[in-house]
């Protein structure tokens, strides 16, 4: 049985230990704030890009992009995205789960894989993934998010497709939903595919209420200006995605943390007080039978 000194060092341990972890929760708190307001205010321009390109996309004949061609896959390219840190609960490990499935899977129908990996820990596990090819990693890359990272990667993507190195692109990462919910997510980036407005289940009285454009000079060539712009932004939703996600996983690890350890100081308090108790009981009891045994 651990004596009382034992006890009171690992008390006074796990209070630093909590301190820290409250302190790591509200700077979580802190920069969850300004990441889940940078894609909030960010969904709704991606959402309205990809409207406006799926109305262009009506017309089959300016369905004719490079971006939109769709080819038997023999390769697929994976954008694997997680965070540059760890202490956010199951953040990584659900990526790294999703990751592995989804390499299983291609393998199983005998296609080759091949990845890039964005963040520090994504670069982690990537490397540990057997008979694929690692096309190029970006590690510490969410320490100072920035556009131009979005621009970078979408251009190493697009170029894998436009060169025939890769079939099909897709992305793996967090989607932030709340602050309780991070929803590891699967989707594809190459060929691109929208929803054009024939495709899209309307009512009728919505369908007769659709907005017809007028453009100019015409869709090819509004397509050919505005896909590139609508891919760094799906790259850069995905970034903003994961960075919100990963702040309010850590936020809720790191208050789980600090409960804990809370939990743990009242158990080794109350366990501390019960030895403390019996050993006063014990030297009260051997002071009064040494008196008894001088008066005896």
């Amino acid at each position: 049985m651990a004596n009382l000194k034992d006890i009171k060092l690992r008390i006074e341990g796990v209070t630093k230990t909590q301190q820290i972890t409250r302190a790591m929760k509200m700077v979580a708190t802190s920069k969850m704030k300004k990441a889940t307001e940078a894609i909030t205010s960010t969904r709704p321009y991606a959402e309205k890009m990809n409207s406006l390109i799926g109305n262009l996309f009506s017309d089959a004949n300016a369905f004719g992009n490079q971006f939109a061609e769709v080819r038997d896959v023999n390769t697929v390219l994976l954008l694997v995205v997680a965070a540059d840190k760890g202490l956010c609960g199951g953040f990584n490990n659900n990526i790294r789960k999703m990751t592995n499935a989804k390499v299983a899977q291609f393998k199983a129908d005998k296609i080759n894989v091949s990845i890039i990996s964005v963040g520090r820990k994504a670069v982690e596990i990537c490397r540990k993934i057997e008979d694929v090819e690692i096309v190029a990693e970006h590690p510490n890359v969410f320490g100072k998010l920035v556009f131009d990272t979005a621009s970078i990667l979408s251009g190493e993507l697009k170029d894998a497709f436009s060169n025939g190195s890769a079939d099909r692109v897709e992305l793996v990462y967090n989607r932030f939903v709340n602050a309780m919910t991070q929803a590891p997510t699967n989707e594809q980036f190459l060929p691109l595919q929208v929803e054009t407005p024939e495709k899209e289940e309307k009512s009728s009285e919505e369908s007769s209420h659709r907005t017809d454009y007028i453009y100019e000079p015409n869709r090819v060539e509004l397509i050919s200006s505005l896909i590139p712009r609508h891919l760094n932004m799906s790259i850069w939703k995905a970034l903003l995605d994961s960075n919100a996600a990963e702040q309010a996983a850590r936020m809720m690890a790191m208050d789980s943390a600090t409960e804990n350890a809370g939990d743990l100081i009242d158990s080794m308090n109350l366990t501390y007080n019960n030895l403390r108790q019996a050993k006063i009981t014990s030297e009260l009891a051997e002071i009064v039978s040494g008196a008894a045994a001088l008066n005896g």
